[in-house]
């Protein structure tokens, strides 16, 4: 079925146009002057995702579709002390066709990036109450009008191969990304518009490539951030595919620590969200037209990892039950626990792929420049022309989800052009055409199952263990694991012609004439629709053991897990929120769908029972 899709303003293409697309954008014609880049989460697919997209002044917000699997313990230490075993996948030996028609696929078709998360405090961001955040304490846990601001971890891996969204065409590199919101949603205010506008959006990043030397290569904080700090350099932390790593993520005196090992290679890459290392945050003014960065060492906000409690409903509020959610929890989920209380999400502690985004197309345009190689006015202007085609095989007419952000092909052989010697140094990209933001007619390669490992036309699977926390790999298992999926979020009958309700969790027919909304009754779906009204595949987490340890692996997994119905289930929880300008006034909404997994694969069943929702 037909999607419909927003036009983009023009206001909204500026950043896009003069700023970063993506990872891999990344000129080595650095001037003297080193332009500001942005990263604008109106049109970037590696952003967190908002629950309220108006409010965060986007005119749409849909298709970052985040399959994630949350980590939760209360033992102290657990919020802000993790560590993983982690191998990158293989691309296959074949190179993927412009067309789609045969089955063999590289990453970043899948997935821009996949990442591990922790909650970070930032006086700076969303709810702009108070400047005091106490470092790695659960203190911080408070009602949502009286809490401290946060960021969100992103410690995000680029797969290689696209030149707009890879650092190299044969290897892997990763980013340390810290989002963060600037709203106060107690008065109604946000950031200054002039600001905003040199940051990119409300939403916004520090982030910095992990380097050998730990010192990023150009300024971390949004308001500097340019050029040198996308540029590939002989300093940056570069993975060969199959490579065996040791991801730790932890609090130092001087601010949040990544560090990846690579095991395979015996070498390290690092860096610390510190001042020193130029992270900061823009100085909240909401009038005027002030924007100062407040350099600033950012922490871990929480001692463990809990999930939100559960309270009952107000009034008038649908459940967590069959009256509205399909939930076994006959409760609404409130306010407590170690959550990023402005994300659709639910996380602390996390893994999460960024699928949905990557589709075919044969026939690009890019207005305003004669060839998307050009830095300058056409970069990410390209679109899936109304006559093309899209979807595997290019059987799909285009339902206009890809309406920016497409490139011609062309860009895959030009790592060494304009990504450097460093970037260019092991060859040519996958040079076919491709479009690169929203895919929500869920007809992308991530909704093919067949694209996915296990299958041997696939990259391996990426390959993480459950996290431990304390010292080193030998730390403690967390008590819990929940698989989490925002399906609600990105198929809510507001943000696209779908039908799901964040109010009631269920689907709601609109009648052509009338335009008459009805509650079916049903539960909103897992897996979703796709363009053609039929059930899309949706990946899962596996289990895989080798020489008696577990490790989890995500991709066409539903033999073992049943299919995303039954691992990411249809248990809706409806998440509280603070009303834009309701002076502290909350509202529900149903984000995400999650279930709570088995005790086993680096995952203890002792303790578990200080979450009341594992039913």
């Amino acid at each position: 079925m037909h999607r419909w899709r927003p036009r983009l303003f023009l206001a909204a293409m500026v950043p896009l146009i003069t700023g970063t697309l993506f990872v891999g954008v990344t000129f080595s014609q650095v001037t003297a002057s080193v332009p500001h880049r942005v990263i604008n989460c109106q049109n970037d697919a590696r952003c967190l995702e908002v629950q309220d997209w108006k409010d965060a002044g986007f005119e749409y917000y849909v298709g970052h579709d985040e399959p994630s699997m949350l980590f939760y313990s209360n033992r102290p230490g657990a919020g802000n002390n993790s560590t993983y075993q982690l191998t990158l996948p293989t691309e296959p030996a074949a190179m993927p066709d412009a067309a789609g028609s045969t089955p063999a696929t590289w990453d970043f078709q899948l997935h821009p990036a996949f990442w591990f998360g922790m909650i970070i405090c930032n006086p700076g961001s969303y709810p702009e109450q108070t400047k005091t955040c106490t470092p790695d304490s659960d203190s911080n846990i408070k009602p949502l009008a009286q809490a401290p601001g946060q960021a969100f971890l992103e410690l995000q891996f680029y797969p290689p191969g696209y030149f707009p969204t890879s650092c190299t065409a044969k290897r892997w590199c990763v980013a340390m990304v810290l989002w963060s919101l600037a709203e106060d949603p107690i008065n109604g205010t946000t950031l200054n518009l002039t600001c905003t506008s040199q940051i990119g959006g409300l939403e916004y990043p520090n982030l910095a490539y992990l380097t050998k030397s730990g010192k990023p290569t150009g300024p971390a904080n949004p308001i500097d951030l340019n050029g040198s700090s996308f540029t590939v350099t002989n300093d940056w932390l570069l993975m060969n595919q199959g490579d065996r790593l040791t991801v730790s993520i932890h609090d130092t005196k001087d601010g949040l620590q990544t560090v990846v090992k690579d095991l395979t290679t015996q070498t390290t890459g690092s860096m610390t969200a510190s001042a020193a290392n130029s992270f900061g945050y823009p100085d909240y003014q909401p009038n005027g037209t002030a924007c100062n960065n407040v350099p600033f060492n950012f922490h871990p906000e929480y001692s463990t990892s809990r999930p939100p409690a559960d309270v009952t409903c107000p009034t008038g509020v649908y459940p967590n039950n069959s009256a509205g959610g399909f939930s076994q929890a006959k409760v609404c989920t409130d306010q407590g626990g170690t959550r990023v209380q402005w994300a659709a999400h639910s996380y602390n502690i996390s893994f999460s792929d960024e699928i949905g985004h990557w589709d075919w197309c044969n026939n690009v345009t890019e207005p305003n420049a004669g060839s998307s190689l050009a830095p300058g006015t056409g970069i990410g202007s390209g679109h899936c022309n109304v006559a093309g085609r899209e979807g595997p095989g290019l059987t799909v007419h285009n339902d206009a989800d890809s309406t920016y952000g497409c490139f011609t092909g062309e860009e895959g052989s030009a790592f060494a052009k304009y990504g450097g010697g460093v970037a260019g140094s092991d060859g040519s990209g996958v040079a076919i055409p491709g479009c690169l933001t929203q895919n929500d007619g869920f007809d992308g390669a991530p909704y093919i199952a067949g694209r996915w490992a296990p299958a041997p036309t696939a990259p391996t699977p990426i390959t993480f263990s459950s996290p431990v926390t304390g010292q080193g790999e030998d730390g403690h298992p967390y008590q819990q694991v929940a698989f989490e999926a925002d399906l609600p979020r990105i198929t809510a009958v507001n943000v696209t012609d779908y039908d799901c309700s964040r109010n009631t969790g269920t689907r709601w027919t609109k009648d052509s004439v009338t335009g008459t909304w009805t509650n079916t009754g049903e539960p909103c779906a897992v897996p979703p629709k796709n363009d053609t009204g039929t059930t899309a595949f949706y990946p899962t987490f596996g289990q895989s053991v080798s020489s008696g340890k577990c490790a989890w692996q995500f991709g066409n997994y539903s033999a073992s897990t049943g299919g995303a119905g039954v691992q990411f289930g249809h248990d809706l929880f409806k998440l509280a929120y603070l009303v834009f300008g309701g002076g502290g006034a909350l509202t529900y909404r149903f984000n995400d769908v999650r279930h709570f997994g088995p005790s086993g694969c680096g995952v203890s069943a002792a303790g578990g029972g200080d979450d009341s929702n594992s039913g």
